[in-house]
């Protein structure tokens, strides 16, 4: 497992609302505040960026594609929702979607989809009822938020609210690939260069983003949380030439 750092998302700069931290992963506070402002400029799903959304439309057909009938699905962390309302469109409004997200202010535009009643903001799983049980889980591109022990934390919180024989599906942006020791010394010696150029203002200041993993480390979460029968691939449509990782899990 790595970490990563970005500057800005969408075209906004981190440091023009906060000074990011390349020690600290970004708080709730920090993702309401970016998209209030992606909010302000972003009115319609058109006004997102193109290659985004023919992205998030390729993850929102694989979905589509393992969805089986009369489902109860639950996205976690939806973010803008765009690969929820790309569901939603696929299914001509009949999926039964309920959505989890920290930030309020990203709901802007998929809460006009989606009854209040199927919209939880706050953290998985205090922010769903205890009664609901899922079919099927959701996890789109959200892992890198979090170290391994607490994604291995999160599936086991998962398996306890799915239904018998439901499924968790994880899909990542990307994977690491194994590296040598002198690559690792190499990647060491820049990440030290970059923050020294940070701290004298050459560089703009990173935030510390998250974590980036091997497959074997998605399979191992998955097997620390106690799944057993994992599935997994890559979803090869969209510009990413690589394409997205996917791991799913069912209950026996």
């Amino acid at each position: 497992m790595r970490q990563f750092f970005e500057w800005e998302w969408f075209g906004i700069e981190f440091d023009s609302f906060c000074r990011p931290s390349s020690l600290s992963p970004p708080s709730p506070a920090f993702y309401e505040t970016f998209y209030q402002i992606l909010g302000a400029r972003c009115h319609t799903w058109t006004d997102l960026d193109p290659d985004f959304r023919a992205e998030k439309r390729a993850i929102a057909e694989f979905i589509f594609g393992r969805v089986e009938s009369q489902d109860i699905i639950l996205s976690i962390g939806c973010g803008l929702g765009y690969v929820e309302h790309c569901l939603l469109e696929l299914s001509q409004g009949t999926l039964h979607l309920e959505v989890t997200e920290v930030a309020p202010a990203a709901l802007k535009l998929i809460q006009k989809e989606i009854p209040a009643s199927r919209v939880h903001v706050g953290f998985f799983p205090e922010c769903i009822p205890t009664n609901l049980k899922y079919n099927l889980a959701i996890m789109s591109d959200i892992d890198y938020t979090m170290d391994q022990s607490s994604l291995a934390v999160l599936l086991h919180q998962i398996k306890g609210r799915l239904a018998p024989q439901g499924r968790c599906l994880l899909i990542s942006g990307g994977l690491d690939s194994p590296v040598s020791f002198w690559w690792k010394i190499l990647r060491a010696a820049k990440k030290t260069a970059v923050a020294v150029l940070e701290a004298v203002g050459l560089l703009h200041r990173r935030q510390f983003w998250g974590w980036v993993r091997m497959q074997e480390e998605y399979q191992d979460a998955f097997s620390q949380a106690g799944y057993s029968e994992l599935r997994d691939g890559f979803i090869g449509k969209g510009p990413n030439p690589v394409g997205y990782y996917w791991i799913e899990a069912r209950l026996s």
